[in-house]
């Protein structure tokens, strides 16, 4: 292996800023770092901003523009009639599942990470890690309910998609862009995790398991090991056991700010512990004039109750896990399943 690291970032004009401070955690733990940004048309201002990430740090940004990528899944979907991903414009979501063509042929691993996350240390050693498969990936906590909408057994294993270290030699040897396009143009039902669900049915089985610490998301951030468990409803084998939930709540790698039910970072009032940190981030970045906006979302004012009090914090626990059993319930008798 050698030194340099590779990693990938999907990001429109409307999520540069996200990318930029991702990016700037990435280099206060990690040196010899390449950045691939697929993008659009960003805005002169942003490209600026990321221009001076790239000159003051000493690292390379590349930019691949993918909206030509993005217009033929966008195509496939919208003018086959027997697909059902009928849910608008793909959005950028969208663009790393044309990873492996998008990104230079001499580039054999990459590193992928969603704009909501921050590094919280080095990042060498899942590099260079071995993939027995296309990509590897942290196992989500999503209630295992929603094994149900994809046609998992509840003991199959279910990945989330916010931190992926892929195999790109076996990424195009299994010219897996071609299986991804063949799923979408026949699919049955659209997906409540989209390009999530995507993933995890098309490469089932071809997934390598990483350690809980390289994507530590709200849920595993904020609760005892046991409501972890509990939460999910998911076997041992198909997760984590307390050990391992133990060590990477106490050697977390990567913070991963997934699902707008808890706010983010960059809203006022969102329930993340470690916006702080990414305050930080913010005003040591281009965008340090950025004030973070007030949500209307109404979870926001119904939940704010809960950063008061450790007690109504786990009473929240038990409400947002009816909440999702609930979600997930609806869309199995839409789907007839129950």
């Amino acid at each position: 292996m050698n030194n340099n690291i590779n990693i990938c970032y999907a990001a429109d004009n409307m999520y540069v800023m996200q990318a930029g401070i991702s990016m700037l955690s990435v280099l206060k733990h990690n040196e010899n770092v390449n950045f691939y940004l697929l993008c659009d048309d960003y805005t002169m201002d942003n490209i600026d901003k990321l221009k001076k990430i790239e000159k003051e740090y000493k690292c390379n940004i590349f930019f691949i523009n993918c909206k030509k990528k993005l217009k033929i899944l966008n195509d496939t979907v919208l003018f086959n009639d027997n697909s059902k991903m009928k849910n608008g414009l793909i959005t950028f979501m969208y663009a790393r599942l044309f990873i492996g063509s998008l990104l230079p042929q001499s580039i054999d691993r990459i590193i992928y990470l969603d704009c909501d996350t921050l590094v919280n240390g080095n990042l060498k050693d899942l590099y260079d890690r071995n993939v027995n498969g296309i990509f590897a990936a942290v196992r989500d906590v999503w209630p295992v309910k929603h094994n149900k909408l994809i046609n998992f057994k509840k003991d199959d294993v279910y990945f989330n998609s916010g931190v992926l270290l892929i195999n790109l030699d076996e990424w195009r040897k299994k010219e897996a862009e071609n299986m991804i396009i063949n799923h979408v143009r026949n699919l049955k039902d659209d997906y409540y995790q989209r390009d999530q669900d995507i993933l995890n049915i098309v490469f089932k089985d071809r997934i390598d398991t990483l350690p809980l610490e390289y994507n530590m998301m709200y849920i595993t951030r904020a609760y005892k090991p046991k409501l972890i468990q509990n939460f999910s409803d998911r076997p041992v084998s198909s997760y984590y056991d307390i050990k391992e939930i133990e060590y990477a709540k106490k050697n977390i790698k990567i913070i991963h700010f997934a699902g707008e039910f808890f706010g983010r970072p960059w809203i006022f009032m969102n329930m993340y512990k470690d916006s702080k940190l990414w305050g930080y981030y913010l005003k040591n970045s281009p965008w340090k004039d950025y004030k973070p906006i007030l949500s209307t979302k109404k979870y926001c004012l119904k939940y704010i109750k809960y950063f008061f009090a450790d007690l109504l914090k786990y009473i929240w626990y038990f409400r947002t896990k009816k909440r999702f059993n609930k979600s997930i319930e609806n869309q199995l008798k839409i789907r007839k399943i129950l």
